[in-house]
């Protein structure tokens, strides 16, 4: 990432990026810090009020805004790929396999497991 984050994000509006949970930032609040490791990338993003995350989860965010004069951006959870919590309460599905789950609760889509279990 040549450019500011900021104008990065602008500039590629609407993509999805893999992120891993370092933390709560502020529980109370439900701020949790990421790491988005393809952009070098550290930032805190609110989520759903009653999550369960912990270090190591990980989640799709996207930009939900990005203003490079400010150098001001924001992401939003689009989805969790892998929670802690989530895998050792539920079965898998299959051997390989894991769904993406959005806010919601909804299943995104099915695809191939990227953290071994």
């Amino acid at each position: 990432m040549a450019c500011p984050p900021a104008e990065y994000l602008r500039l590629n509006w609407g993509a999805e990026y893999n992120a891993t949970v370092l933390g709560w930032q502020r529980e109370d609040l439900g701020l949790v810090a990421f790491l988005l490791e393809d952009l070098g990338l550290e930032t805190v993003v609110k989520v759903q009020g009653g999550a369960s995350v912990s270090p190591g989860d990980t989640a799709v965010l996207i930009a939900s805004e990005a203003n490079p004069s400010a150098g001001f951006y924001r992401f939003y959870v689009a989805g969790w790929r892998y929670r802690k919590g989530a895998a050792e309460e539920e079965d898998e599905d299959e051997e390989g396999e894991m769904l993406v789950v959005g806010e919601d609760g909804e299943v995104v889509e099915e695809e191939e497991k990227l953290v071994a279990s």
